[in-house]
């Protein structure tokens, strides 16, 4: 099973402790939103949906660290059993447990890419468009980007992760033309070097500008499967090197509180809609991998 290498010197009660810590204390997201969010949440001028908004992210915050410590420890079954429940975030308290339906719930961008990435790995649900909207659809409810938040600029820079997310998910043709279509769009209205980040070079992968010549939507040639794989390498060596940073921390590190991200998600899922879809870039373990690396491609697998 896959293992971050340094983590097997992590002491398992204390990181045991910790993630029920982060759980058990998701119930108390409100109040630590009003404590360190918003100043409009924090002197009472915000709407209540405002308020369970900021408690969402920080639940969410917390959730994610949580999985973290799991996944990079060889606890995977676990982590899978927290990322087939969204009650934790939308909540604060698991809803499989106590048979609560979701209903249909409106998210940021921020909470929507995180929850549905979850979901994904999961495999609990799809993503679909739904009047010109994208929603998540799973058996115990749904969740919706909101309007607003499908205008705000944010979207576009995590584009490449929802296309990622939809293949992942093994959405209908129908959404991944339509994520196509989108960034098409922010293509053509781009005056920035956005599209020369590895994140959107990673769509070269699934063959994106073909498919989307097919059915008339102009995308960059740049999206080719050997670009897409060059993207890959370079998102595996980043990875690499940030680990090996945060390792050199030894006081944050022994103290399982690195300070960077431990599970680099785009890739995740990426490497994830790679293997199930049988795409086929490079081989990797022909490349020598690292071993952060390959700890990635292992845990990819175990989400097969």
């Amino acid at each position: 099973m896959p293992r971050l290498f340094g983590t097997q010197e992590w002491n398992q009660a204390v990181l045991q402790e910790k993630v029920a810590y982060l759980l058990g204390s998701m119930a108390d997201a409100s109040e630590l939103a009003l404590a360190f969010r918003s100043s409009g949440i924090r002197e009472g001028f915000a709407r209540n949906e405002d308020v369970e908004n900021e408690a969402r992210d920080v639940r969410l915050e917390q959730f994610t660290e949580a999985v973290t410590l799991l996944l990079v420890s060889d606890l995977v079954a676990e982590a899978k059993s927290l990322f087939r429940d969204p009650g934790w975030v939308l909540s604060g308290r698991p809803a499989l447990n106590d048979r609560v339906e979701l209903g249909e719930v409106e998210t940021n961008i921020r909470q929507f890419v995180r929850l549905t990435l979850f979901a994904t790995l999961a495999r609990q649900g799809r993503m679909r468009i739904i009047s010109d909207e994208l929603v998540f659809g799973t058996d115990r409810g749904s969740l919706r980007l909101t309007r607003k938040a499908e205008s705000d600029p944010e979207l576009t820079s995590v584009l490449p992760t929802l296309y990622s997310i939809a293949v992942a998910s093994e959405s209908e043709n129908e959404t991944l033309r339509y994520l196509a279509d989108r960034i098409s769009g922010a293509w053509e209205e781009s005056d920035s070097d956005l599209f020369d980040r590895a994140e959107f070079q990673l769509l070269g992968i699934y063959g994106i500008a073909p498919m989307a010549h097919e059915i008339s939507i102009d995308l960059p040639q740049l999206f080719t499967r050997f670009n897409g794989t060059v993207a890959l390498r370079e998102l595996e060596r980043n990875y690499a090197t940030r680990i090996r940073q945060m390792r050199k921390d030894t006081y944050h590190w022994e103290r399982l509180n690195p300070a960077g991200d431990l599970i680099d998600w785009v890739l995740l899922i990426t490497q994830v809609a790679v293997i199930r879809q049988t795409v086929s870039p490079f081989p990797w373990e022909q490349f020598n991998p690292t071993p952060e690396a390959r700890f990635c491609w292992e845990l990819a697998r175990a989400f097969e």
